[in-house]
């Protein structure tokens, strides 16, 4: 559902700017182009396709996705290609430390620090003391929860994290969790 937010908004904009005229690039104007590429939410499948968009589409700049471990990919071969990579929603940390940062990637959002400490400063107002973490299984809930655990600490000395328990992408069920934070 994200990609499809923003495949809406990214059509917008180059439509809006196309119609005035186009970018200028190396004194030229010109019109923009956007060519998609269906990660499928998969390793695999991402790389594949970013791949045939940096060879056979011959794209100049890659922009997208969602899913951290996903964008990690993308990152890894605009660096190969020397395409620069605009990542506009996903936000952990890890995408641009020391050891994955590269010159061809960028981001435009929050980072998963942000988020859990935000959690953090916001429970640090309420009456709660007692926290059970409870998110998914990748980068992006392993990061907020440590950002939250982190925040705690600054916020909130008191408070205690009683639990923490990681669950898969796409889960429905919900009820086997419950239990146990119960």
């Amino acid at each position: 559902m994200n990609g499809e937010i923003y495949w809406l908004t990214l059509n917008w904009v180059v439509h809006d700017l196309n119609k005035r005229g186009g970018i200028k690039v190396d004194g030229k104007v010109k019109k923009i182009q956007i060519i998609k590429g269906d990660t499928q939410s998969k390793p695999a499948i991402t790389k594949k396709e970013v791949e045939k968009l940096c060879l056979e589409d011959k794209v100049d700049f890659l922009w997208g996705t969602s899913g951290s471990h996903l964008c990690a990919i993308i990152a890894s071969v605009a660096k190969k290609y020397k395409k620069i990579y605009m990542n506009p929603l996903s936000v952990a940390n890890r995408l641009m430390d020391g050891k994955n940062f590269n010159r061809y990637t960028f981001r435009s959002c929050l980072t998963t620090e942000m988020f859990g400490k935000a959690m953090a400063y916001y429970y640090s107002k309420r009456p709660e003391s007692k926290f059970y973490i409870l998110c998914q299984d990748y980068a992006y809930g392993h990061e907020v929860a440590e950002g939250f655990k982190r925040g705690i600490k600054q916020y909130k000395p008191d408070g205690e994290i009683v639990g923490e328990t990681y669950h898969p992408l796409f889960l429905k069920d919900f009820a086997p969790y419950i239990t146990k934070m119960k």
